[in-house]
């Protein structure tokens, strides 16, 4: 795909890629260092997937790559917190990084709903997403997340 760029009198064309999630080392990097029992490390890594995740400009990726990013980098993020039991930091618990997560996870899934909507794999998308945040609700029992029954 190619976008006109203008600096001042210059105008260039550039090939950009927005396929990003071709090559998922990179966030599942920054995925796995959200799982790190250092409360430091786990945030700045947060935020760093929520930044690239979160780009304006990847609006014009397909419904399969949103997918992608689904099943490769948020779904295995969020099971890996499930899994993270023996983060010791009482003050800074692992409990802020899962609901911080968990935003992401529904920030994206809204942000996109429309052109998900469009897969024929989008039920189960939609059942994984409800699944998780079931077990998140039943995870945490403090006041970040509080099931209300």
């Amino acid at each position: 795909m190619f976008y006109g760029i203008n600096v001042g009198v210059l105008s260039y064309k550039v090939k950009i890629n927005f396929n990003i999630f071709s090559n998922n080392s990179y966030y599942l990097g920054i995925a796995r260092l959200c799982c790190d029992p250092r409360r430091l490390v786990r945030s700045s890594a947060l935020g760093y997937l929520q930044r690239c995740i979160l780009l304006p400009e990847l609006h014009i990726l397909s419904p399969l790559e949103w997918e992608s990013v689904f099943n490769k980098v948020l779904f295995p993020l969020l099971l890996k917190l499930l899994e993270t039991t023996n983060i010791n930091d009482h003050k800074y618990s692992i409990e802020e990084t899962r609901v911080r997560v968990s935003q992401l996870l529904c920030r994206i899934f809204l942000q996109h709903l429309t052109p998900l909507l469009t897969l024929p794999t989008f039920t189960t998308l939609w059942l994984t997403i409800l699944d998780f945040m079931d077990k998140y609700s039943k995870t945490d029992q403090t006041d970040m997340l509080v099931r209300k029954d």
